[in-house]
């Protein structure tokens, strides 16, 4: 069973109306609840659970006006035990509040139904001296999430305090994530890149072909904003800065490939067929996205100091990128 608890406010918004996820989670932040995912609260608005002016909706993007009632019933689900393991942790920064971690890539962030050990979680919960600890939703608090198969910098808050503030400095597009990526491209001539800089506009939702996937879609979609810099071309590829205003999932290799420059390696979007044979084999071979979280940049939740840390890139996508190098 779940824990239930009943909230109510009154939604101030001044100038702009906000949709009312964001409004429940803004809320939620501000007296010094634990922070839930967005998808949550869209169940929680799904299931009944949220009513405005008194009526029930079950819309989560409706728009809040200033002056409406939002009554919202809380589930949260009971906690459950996680065995702490000895998983080889890259630490870049550590202290009483934080920590700042190089994940690798093959490392899944947290238990699942189809895992339930061998996660980072249970890294951390060894890690930080508990030989088990039972974790409602996500704590120690993992601050933001990276693809299985992407490697890169990650957030984990320490305490309830410090998740509050990075979540709020994440919701609020404070927090600057910069990511490298090896897309593929055609030769030059044909490039869909013609361009050293440019910006990705367009909504992601489930992609209507395959719900396991996302994938950019004209109409019932989240917004998303994606920014790009080309690093170095190569022959049929280029080595990118990639950053994002927005966190929708799997939303780089979405719009990336979007554009026809899918991540080399990655099985799930885009098409790299067009590559020479040898170049095929090798991003086949690859197991992964060529894609690393390189560099994240916050205020410190308790000195509010601006604080960046970098993760280098991992052995294996220097060596990918190495071979593209030399391509010709």
């Amino acid at each position: 069973m779940s824990k239930a608890q009943s909230i109510n406010f009154v939604f101030t918004g001044s100038s702009q109306s906000q949709r009312l996820d964001q409004a429940i989670l803004s809320h939620l932040v501000a007296i010094n609840h634990s922070a839930p995912s967005r998808s949550r609260i869209q169940e929680w608005i799904k299931n009944d659970q949220v009513r405005i002016n008194g009526v029930v909706t079950r819309k989560p993007g409706v728009l809040l006006k200033s002056g409406v009632a939002v009554d919202c019933v809380i589930s949260s689900p009971q906690p459950q035990m996680v065995e702490g393991e000895a998983i080889h942790l890259t630490v870049l920064y550590e202290d009483e509040d934080l920590l700042v971690i190089n994940k690798q890539a093959g490392l899944t962030v947290h238990p699942g139904a189809g895992q339930r050990s061998g996660t980072l979680l249970n890294g951390l919960v060894r890690h930080l001296g508990g030989g088990a600890a039972l974790v409602p939703g996500v704590r120690p608090w993992i601050v933001h999430r990276l693809d299985r198969d992407t490697s890169g910098v990650l957030l984990v808050a320490k305490n309830d305090t410090t998740h509050r503030v990075l979540s709020q400095q994440f919701q609020e597009r404070s927090v600057e994530k910069e990511y490298v990526a090896l897309c593929y491209l055609t030769p030059r001539r044909l490039s869909p890149l013609v361009e050293d800089t440019g910006t990705i506009q367009s909504a992601i939702g489930r992609s209507p072909r395959d719900r396991t996937k996302m994938a950019v879609v004209p109409h019932g979609g989240r917004s998303a904003v994606t920014h790009w810099r080309v690093l170095e071309r190569f022959l049929y590829g280029a080595f990118l800065s990639v950053t994002i205003e927005t966190g929708r999932t799997h939303q780089i290799r979405v719009h990336l490939s979007s554009m026809g420059a899918p991540l080399i390696g990655d099985q799930s979007y885009g098409d790299t067929r067009g590559l020479p044979d040898a170049l095929y084999r090798l991003a086949t071979q690859f197991g992964r996205q060529a894609l690393h979280a390189r560099r994240i940049s916050f205020t410190h939740p308790t000195s509010a100091e601006p604080v960046s840390f970098e993760a280098p890139l991992p052995d294996d996508l220097t060596s990918l990128i190495e071979t593209w190098r030399r391509y010709e």
